[in-house]
């Protein structure tokens, strides 16, 4: 089954990310469409093809629990720029935060044997470094323990001239004004779906 694990941002942040796609659109189409409901704006934890007998409910609570017990402040992140991640990816970029760091690290840990091996493709490979093409030979996923890259993906387009347009959408992207660090509201697991958004939320836990 193809799920991932993610925490999600306070509702006024989701506001505005969703706002700032559909302001970029006559720019710049990113897909999937970002919503509150379907694709919601996230930073992925993890995802990957997993066993079908991975209880992730259980793994979930597992993350709050651990989230919780191992926190002395409340969890937040510090949201900053907008960066070109090849190929078509476009990412606002998350601070590595301790938490979010030792969180995605222990979802790893209690997970990783219930990950199935990702495809060799050449194609893509060429853009990762080879941490990165371990990662996703083995687990699926390019972004496991010293690549963690948290980011929350604002969409994907296949145009590689548009990539040139990052100082333009980082000036939109600072009339936002957003105030960091922004708390986080929740933790999910959820189906994966086009370009590995977050299709379908499956559960969901406050933290």
């Amino acid at each position: 089954m193809k799920i991932g694990f993610a925490v999600i941002p306070n509702e006024r942040l989701m506001d505005t990310l969703i706002s700032f796609q559909v302001e970029m659109n006559s720019t710049i189409a990113w897909e999937p469409k970002l919503g509150h409901t379907y694709n919601l704006p996230h930073i992925t934890l993890l995802q990957g093809n997993f066993k079908d007998s991975l209880r992730y409910i259980d793994v979930l609570h597992d993350l709050q629990e651990h989230l919780v017990g191992s926190m002395t402040d409340t969890p937040v992140a510090s949201v900053g720029e907008i960066f070109y991640q090849p190929v078509g990816w476009y990412f606002v970029r998350i601070q590595k935060e301790p938490w979010l760091i030792h969180l995605h690290n222990h979802l790893f840990d209690i997970v990783k044997d219930d990950m199935l091996q990702g495809t060799v493709n050449p194609d893509k490979e060429q853009w990762f470094t080879p941490l990165e093409i371990q990662n996703s030979r083995k687990y699926g996923y390019r972004y496991i323990r010293e690549a963690y890259l948290p980011h929350i993906t604002l969409g994907k387009n296949s145009d590689l001239t548009k990539s040139k347009l990052i100082f333009e959408m980082n000036r939109r992207w600072e009339r936002a004004n957003i105030a960091s660090p922004q708390l986080m509201s929740r933790l999910t697991v959820y189906e994966m779906g086009e370009n590995g958004a977050h299709a379908r939320t499956l559960a969901s836990l406050f933290i």
